[in-house]
């Protein structure tokens, strides 16, 4: 089964400079096309701490999890 991804990068704008927030992921998309608004969903602060919404490979419908992402 052939598929494809979107690999996803959060930066920070922080003194001046970008710098990458937290560790890349992997969206998988079978080839369907992700809006910007879906991307910027992803990614969230909540409480002071930050969360990514993964996508649950062995879901067949790509299920999104809430998981809390490592700051880098």
């Amino acid at each position: 089964m052939n598929g494809c991804v979107y690999h996803f990068t959060t930066y920070a704008f922080k003194k001046g400079k970008w710098i990458k927030l937290i560790e890349p992921s992997l969206i998988p998309t079978a080839c369907e096309e992700i809006t910007i608004t879906e991307l910027e969903d992803r990614v969230f602060n909540d409480g002071g701490k930050i969360y990514i919404m993964e996508t649950d490979v062995n879901d067949e419908n790509f299920a999104t999890i809430r998981k809390e992402a490592k700051m880098l």
